[in-house]
């Protein structure tokens, strides 16, 4: 048994444990995203994980959380509609996973610092 909800242009599936299952438009452009990001870390020799589960919000964050502790920094963009709409995932890095966390301040492309201490 399933269910489902349509919202737009997005169709969203639920499973009988309520996995979601993402519409396939936006699962195609996260995995587009994830390998540009990949590419872009490795032409910069810059160690990168990327994934693009399908989970509900609640399984979400506590898989970034896992990958968080699991990594020695992670790194968030802070733009203003990410921070208010992604609050619980944001809390989960900076509280539950016990690991650093650099928020990127909205419109920087690029850093450049001669020392950075991360505690």
């Amino acid at each position: 048994m399933a269910s489902w909800c349509h919202a737009g242009d997005d169709v969203w599936l639920g499973d009988d444990d309520g996995a979601p299952l993402i519409d396939r438009r936006l699962d195609d452009l996260a995995r587009s995203v994830a390998e540009r990001i990949a590419g872009d870390a490795a032409r910069a020799s810059v160690v990168c994980t990327t994934e693009t589960p399908s989970l509900r919000y609640d399984r979400l964050v506590a898989r970034f959380s896992t990958l968080a502790r699991l990594h020695d920094l992670t790194i968030l963009d802070a733009e203003p509609l990410a921070v208010l709409s992604d609050r619980d995932l944001i809390e989960a890095v900076l509280l539950v996973s016990g690991r650093p966390l650099i928020m990127v301040p909205l419109g920087r492309a690029a850093f450049w610092a001669c020392r950075i201490v991360v505690a």
